[in-house]
């Protein structure tokens, strides 16, 4: 009789877990936003990664620009709030049209804000 109540409660557990499984399985992205209390996590939302740091401005020198990718080359000093030594390197531009206002070889001021692990200039002036 102890093997029959034995079978019978494995039985039973067996059952709970299989009709437990739909439910356990389902993906948290097919959860609608609007449901109470849920609150979608960051990692399953398509929107861009906003800028995580306030935009500085920093000086630099125009080696390059390519307007086609919207990116702009500069030689800068080092930018020790992002931890970015002194070199020269492409980054992109916020808006393309910042690269109408520069010319290579020229001296500029610039904003930047760091967006995940890349510099993005957010605003471009010839220095003064």
């Amino acid at each position: 009789m102890n093997k029959d109540w034995i079978a019978a409660f494995l039985g039973a557990q067996l059952a709970a877990i299989a009709a437990c499984q739909p439910a356990l399985a389902q993906d948290p992205r097919a959860r609608s936003s609007n449901e109470p209390g849920y609150t979608a996590p960051r990692s399953y939302t398509n929107e861009r990664s906003a800028p995580m740091e306030p935009a500085a401005t920093f000086r630099g020198e125009v080696e390059g620009i390519d307007k086609a990718a919207g990116t702009i080359t500069l030689k800068h000093g080092s930018i020790d709030v992002f931890g970015v030594p002194a070199r020269t390197m492409d980054y992109a531009v916020k808006d393309s049209a910042l690269l109408e206002r520069v010319k290579v070889g020229e001296r500029v001021r610039f904003n930047a804000v760091l967006q995940g692990r890349s510099l993005i200039v957010t605003n471009l002036a010839p220095a003064n």
